[in-house]
């Protein structure tokens, strides 16, 4: 699946992330993004995680953008 979705240029994730392990094989296996209890366990959304939420979605909505060349694109979102 990992090199499917790099052929497309796709980004890919897992999740069920529970010990060093598994983070370690994802990581080998190329896999871009992840979650799970080892990386961070759920928690109450307070106005701080809010507002930091809002900012990473804006940070990963960014990375995600790129152009067909591989370059980030610049404009505006």
């Amino acid at each position: 699946m990992v090199k499917i979705a790099k052929t497309l240029n796709l980004k890919t994730g897992a999740e069920f992330i529970e010990n060093k392990n598994v983070l370690e094989t994802v990581k080998s296996l190329g896999i871009d993004y992840t979650q799970g209890f080892y990386l961070g366990k759920p928690k109450p959304l307070s106005n701080t995680s809010l507002v930091e939420h809002f900012h990473n979605r804006e940070y990963f909505i960014k990375q995600l953008k790129i152009d067909s060349d591989g370059e980030k694109d610049t404009g505006d979102y």
